[in-house]
């Protein structure tokens, strides 16, 4: 797997920003990835993305984090202002969108949080038209900047399961997986196996996620960790690999509700007044 980048953008907004009262200021993030660590092009991300905040809405920051393999966070410091042509009144408004990788097979679901709530009308996403070309031209750049999702491979090779054993005894509650042909390679000890689909004796299907734990090579039997089940017939496997899909076509699904901040800055609840106690 190719060394891959965490690029994420900090945003927030700014209630009672004029007039008396307590300004709360709440932020969130948004990342996405590439395989390089410099921010020009999330500099780029950030101009259009800021044109879609509200007129009490900025981009504060970029961070850009090294995740595969692990590794060292830069965050650089930027001030942005959102468009002081759209004001919003609910601060939590936001758009589900849906991204689909270029190779077809995998898809991913965006929100975009901190959008006007001009922009929509009686539950309905109904922009007006300078906010969808806005809206259009950020999400285009998505694609042509070769912006990348985390996502699960599904085009990993399968191999159909018999049966799985639990191992008597074993302090790591390994099993031993018989499989229906020679596993393929890849499957090697501390990489991780998806299960499908295995049936259970009671009729129950049963899957997951488990580390291998051995491989008789050559064979059809691999052995697994932490199997919490009884024997099971039947399913399939696939490794478990990350892959990083560059982002094609993105389509808006709806708007939803969601909130900014964890929490706002100088909100602490509701605060709890001293109950009177009646003397007699």
């Amino acid at each position: 797997m190719a060394i891959a980048f965490k690029h994420t953008l900090l945003m927030q907004l700014a209630s009672q920003t004029t007039g008396p009262g307590l300004i709360r200021v709440g932020g969130w993030s948004e990342s996405f990835y590439k395989d390089v660590s410099s921010p020009t092009s999330l500099d780029r991300l950030a101009l259009a993305r800021a044109t879609l905040l509200p007129d009490i809405g900025n981009v504060v920051g970029l961070r850009i984090q090294q995740v595969n393999p692990a590794g060292k966070a830069n965050t650089f410091v930027r001030s942005l202002p959102g468009n002081q042509n759209f004001l919003t009144d609910i601060p939590q408004m936001a758009l589900l969108c849906s991204a689909r990788a270029i190779n077809g097979l995998n898809t991913r679901s965006i929100t975009i949080r901190g959008i006007p709530d001009s922009q929509v009308v009686t539950g309905e996403w109904q922009p007006f038209p300078n906010y969808k070309a806005l809206m259009e031209a950020y999400l285009l750049l998505l694609k042509t900047d070769a912006w990348q999702f985390r996502a699960v491979q599904k085009d990993a090779p399968l191999f159909a399961v018999n049966e799985i054993i639990p191992v008597p005894m074993s302090p790591t509650n390994n099993a031993t997986v018989s499989a229906l042909q020679s596993i393929p390679g890849g499957f090697v000890p501390n990489e991780a196996a998806v299960l499908i689909k295995a049936q259970l004796e009671d009729g129950r299907f049963v899957g997951g996620k488990f580390i291998i734990d051995g491989v008789n090579s050559g064979t059809n039997v691999m052995t697994i960790r932490q199997w919490p089940f009884a024997e099971a017939k039947g399913g399939k496997f696939r490794l478990y690999s990350l892959i990083f899909p560059v982002i094609g076509d993105t389509g808006i699904s709806r708007a939803i509700v969601r909130k900014v901040g964890r929490p706002f800055t100088s909100y602490r609840g509701r605060q709890s007044k001293r109950k009177r106690r009646q003397t007699a």
